[in-house]
């Protein structure tokens, strides 16, 4: 064995400049898929860890209703161990801001007691670790992780919040983590905590104490209880008891949340790991090269010693030996900068999952990256070393020549109308046909991953339209809250700078078909016709009073196609109601309804707006229609959604940036490094024929050119290819990520700019690496070559 080592060992020394490569590679595909692995596997942990630390509750109400009469809804069911309820404060327009800057954030603010005694979904602060009970001065706040780990925001800064008609000052004293209200994308509730004379001041400064008062009612299920479940059975009753006048009623339970708060990372983790498995390819890709290159250059040294008794086998071992060893000191590197780089991972997570990022190390992520590489490199590796066996002893020593050569001559050199160097790079194209494909293949997956990149770039960071359609939430220009809102339509709808006016109201509704039963949440607008973010699969939205459209995975779940008829219940009795149309979204994990005024009205006996959408005409600032609407209708509120939706969604447009440079720089590195290998596998192989070329008359120059036309042809057509297929198969791979949210179906119509860079860079990277790496040409004196023959 040491024999066979000490050839491994001498043979890495004669190709270090392979090994660096190869070295980088392993260590870079290391750290992406141990990265992936690690956070896939835990997220859930994370989750699961910050709902066992605060005690969450499996299923909340937050209702503007009696307290009494929600208690004893819930206190007639069995499944209940133990509830408790919470005053809070709510704020749908809240803006807040940084002291020192001058613009503004909006969001719904849900503000409680910091010092209140809970027993479910207590506070849990890393300021206040160890505290039963936390106190704070009345200058103080608690504010959620995410605008710690999304905004900036740090322990001693000063936040004004504009909490009605007046701006707060807070100092923030520390971050809570909340799982239930962790991050704006799973439901957009910043649920912040102040100290209790100063709650109470809040509601003392309120002309209207009861605005922004709410009940929030918090459950612990009994063991072997599903918070899904038990919200299907219990949110009738609620919407029954309470649901008279306009009472306004927001549900959600443990196992919706947790799958909503690690949807977006999961996301962009999976296109990672996907993107770490092409890493892995191309990583063997590089082996094989590698290995080829080797035994084409020394191949009067291994006939040496064949002839002095080592076997095939043994030779072949030396190669699983050489490629082993590389792998396993890549591996240990690429862990411990994975390790290292969890801090780095953590912060992004934060804003992903506005939870903290403990977890340092994954066993789990080093067992499952370790077994795959090791597996694919020596799985490669020893198919790749039975080129050996191919070796007679007589072969080798004469260098690899063959007596004859049987394979066609594709490019006759005397018929051929093409230049000269471009008929001999042809015939080597067409020889190598097996290398040539490789490559193609390669160049073509890291095209098609690079325009992937860039169309949720595109899509989810640049055009916040498109990603607001997917989410399913309308926006408007403004939003309006407050009482008597129908009163005021025929006064706005006169206002010059107004296009159109929608009226809103959600409510929970139960679903029946003939095979099961859901309860879902449900939009009802007065004309559905005219909002704007909806995607429709198939059908139309409602028209009359008996319609319904549902989402895909509704329609799934209930086993529903457009033209069948369903039983609906809401506040009313029980009801038949057309399904009109199918869309989707993945507000509420792709689980909703809608409905129009009408339907509300046939199913409730009336319709409650409580809230207006508002667009305006053309790019009409806000603060122009703000202080109008406001000089004539003082009493409401008013929330500019633009902020709202910057705010929601800023932790979506920094992943898909990321995603978007990381595939951007490592196709620009791989294809450097494919691109060097080639030519250099090509310069070792073809170094007697460079030689004789050149005695030829042939000018290093004239080789160059034929090495360029051998390679960034190739390398460029695959580039066009990985275009083709991403314009084919980008929605799938969209709509495969997001089928858990009962997404069908995804245009993702990446802009020609895209495109066109993709193919331009690929094809200016590979011609200027290819044109760099064949400079050595020049190196080659066909006088040396007959020296050292």
């Amino acid at each position: 064995m040491y024999a066979l080592w000490f050839i491994a060992k001498q043979n890495l020394k004669r190709k270090k400049g392979d090994i660096a490569v190869l070295f980088f590679l392993i260590v870079l595909a290391t750290i992406l898929l141990y990265t992936s692995i690690s956070v896939l596997t835990g997220i859930e942990e994370v989750i699961s860890g910050a709902c066992d630390r605060s005690n969450a509750a499996d299923f909340i109400v937050i209702s503007n209703g009696e307290e009494d009469r929600l208690a004893d809804i819930v206190e007639r069911r069995k499944e209940v161990e133990f509830y408790e309820t919470s005053p809070v404060l709510d704020y749908f327009d809240a803006e807040y801001r940084k002291e020192g800057e001058t613009g503004s954030e909006s969001a719904d603010l849900m503000l409680g007691r910091a010092e209140e005694k809970r027993e479910i979904g207590t506070l849990v602060s890393q300021e206040y670790a160890g505290e039963e009970r936390i106190v704070l001065d009345d200058e103080e706040i608690l504010l959620p992780y995410y605008m710690k780990a999304a905004k900036g925001y740090q322990v001693g800064d000063i936040i004004h919040i504009l909490l009605g008609d007046k701006w707060e000052r807070f100092c923030v004293a520390g971050f809570t983590e909340d799982p239930m209200f962790s991050t704006p994308l799973n439901i957009s509730i910043y649920s912040a905590y102040i100290s209790g004379s100063r709650y109470d001041a809040l509601v003392a400064a309120n002309d209207n104490p009861d605005e922004n008062a709410r009940t929030v009612l918090k459950v612990r299920l009994r063991e072997n209880n599903s918070p899904g479940d038990f919200e299907q059975k219990i949110v009738p009753e609620i919407v029954k008891g309470l649901l008279e006048g306009e009472v306004g009623v927001l549900s959600i339970n443990r196992e919706a949340m947790s799958g909503g708060t690690g949807l977006m990372s999961r996301l962009s983790m999976g296109v990672i790991l996907v993107f770490s498995l092409i890493l892995i390819v191309i990583t063997l890709l590089v082996i094989r090269f590698s290995i080829r290159n080797f035994i084409e250059a020394n191949l009067k040294n291994i006939g040496i010693l064949q002839a002095a008794g080592y076997t095939t086998k043994e030779l072949q071992k030396t190669v699983i030996l050489e490629m082993g060893s590389i792998t396993a000191l890549g591996l240990v590197i690429g862990m411990l900068f994975g390790i290292a780089g969890s801090g780095i991972v953590g912060s992004f997570e934060g804003i992903l999952l506005g939870l903290s990022w403990e977890r340092r190390f994954s066993a789990t992520g080093v067992g499952l990256t370790a077994a795959v590489m090791l597996a694919v490199v020596g799985g490669v590796s020893f198919g790749c070393g039975r080129l050996y066996r191919r070796l007679t002893v007589l072969e080798a020593l004469r260098g690899g020549i063959h007596t004859h050569n049987f394979k066609k001559n594709h490019l006759s050199l005397t018929r051929c109308c093409l230049p000269l160097p471009a008929a001999l790079a042809g015939k080597s194209i067409l020889r190598e046909k097996g290398k040539t494909i490789s490559t193609f293949l390669i160049v073509t997956l890291l095209s098609f991953a690079t325009c992937i990149g860039f169309g949720l770039y595109e899509y989810f960071a640049l055009r916040k339209e498109a990603l607001l359609k997917l989410t399913g939430m309308e926006t408007g220009n403004v939003v309006i809250t407050g009482a008597d809102l129908e009163q005021m339509l025929d006064r706005l709808s006169a206002y010059e700078e107004i296009e159109k006016i929608l009226c809103y109201q959600s409510t929970t509704l139960q679903l029946e078909s003939k095979s099961n039963k859901r309860q879902v949440a449900c939009d009802i607008w007065n004309e559905p016709e005219l909002i704007e973010n909806e995607m429709l699969i198939s059908g139309r939205l409602p028209e009359y009073e008996n319609e319904i459209v549902v989402t895909a995975g509704v329609a799934k779940i209930l086993d529903l196609d457009v033209g069948d008829a369903i039983y609906v219940t809401g506040a009313g009795e029980r009801k038949s109601m057309l399904v009109c149309g199918i869309d989707q979204k993945i507000n509420n994990m792709g689980q909703k309804c809608m409905i129009s005024s009408e339907g509300a009205r046939y199913l409730n006996g009336e319709f409650f707006t409580t809230m207006l959408y508002v667009y305006t005409k053309g790019d009409e600032p806000y603060e122009n229609i703000s202080e109008k609407i406001l000089q004539e209708f003082p009493d409401v509120s008013l929330t500019d959604s633009e902020k709202i939706v910057t705010g929601a969604l800023g932790s979506v447009i920094l992943a898909m940036k990321a995603i978007c440079l990381l595939f951007a720089g490592i196709t620009v590195f791989v294809v450097m490094l494919v691109e060097i290998l080639l030519v250099k596998s090509q310069i070792i192989r073809e170094k007697k024929n460079i030689g004789i070329h050149k005695a030829m008359g042939f000018s290093s120059r004239d080789i160059i050119i034929q090495t360029l036309l051998k390679n960034v042809p190739v390398l460029g057509a695959a580039a066009i290819c990985g275009v083709c297929l991403s314009l084919g198969l980008g929605e799938y791979m969209i709509v495969a990520c997001l089928s858990f949210c009962g997404i069908k179906k995804y245009s993702l119509e990446i802009p020609p700019h895209w495109l066109l860079l993709t193919v331009v860079g690929i094809t200016v990277i590979a011609f200027v690496t290819s044109y760099l790496s064949a400079l050595r040409i020049r190196n080659i004196v066909p006088v040396q070559m007959l020296a050292e023959e």
